[in-house]
Order: structure tokens, then sequence, then C-alpha cells
């Protein structure tokens, strides 16, 4: 990791946010704001982050069903397993007060 990339992770007062989780949650946060599925090269530009490492995570997140990826296009989407988080959250949580 950069030191500049470790001293923004750190800026804020609090426990440290590793890096490989903020790039897991900059990739669920783009593909769901977009709601279409996206390429390693999209992702990584909209990332700003090498294009090597954007396609490791992805390739993690589709092993553990977080993602899932098109066999014809090769582009990536959310994955079933978020529906269980989903579900989950919405019991733990009163959505009238959200």
């Amino acid at each position: 990791m950069k030191t500049s990339e470790f001293k923004a992770l750190n800026a804020d007062v609090g426990p440290v946010v590793l890096e490989s989780v903020n790039i897991v949650f900059r990739l669920l946060d783009e593909l769901s704001s977009v709601r279409r599925p996206m390429g390693v090269t999209e992702l990584a530009i909209r990332l700003a982050a090498p294009k090597a490492r954007t396609y490791r995570h992805l390739a993690s997140l589709r092993r553990l069903g977080i993602v899932e990826q098109d066999p014809l296009g090769d582009k990536y989407r959310l994955g079933p397993r978020l529906v269980s988080y989903s579900e989950a959250a919405c019991e733990q949580f009163d959505l009238r007060t959200l």
C-alpha cells in the first residue's frame, strides 16, 4: 500500500479501514448504483484501481457468491448471497424509523 493511500484510509478518527475491505465495498457500491453488469476494465476505471487488483477482488467475491459473472459477456453483477444479507438486515432494523 502506498503511503498516501495509508494516510487517506487513516484520516478519520477510529479504527483503520483495510484497503481490501475498502475496495470490496467500493466494488459493491458501483455494481449497486449502476444496476447493470459491469466489466473489470470499467470497474477498475471507476475505482481508479489497477485492473489486476480489481479482477482479484471480483474473483474472490465470485467464489463467495457475493457477485456473479455472466458466462457470455464476462461482466459482473451482484450475486444471490447478498439477498440473504438483505433479508437479515431487514429483520434487524425497524424500517419505519430508517
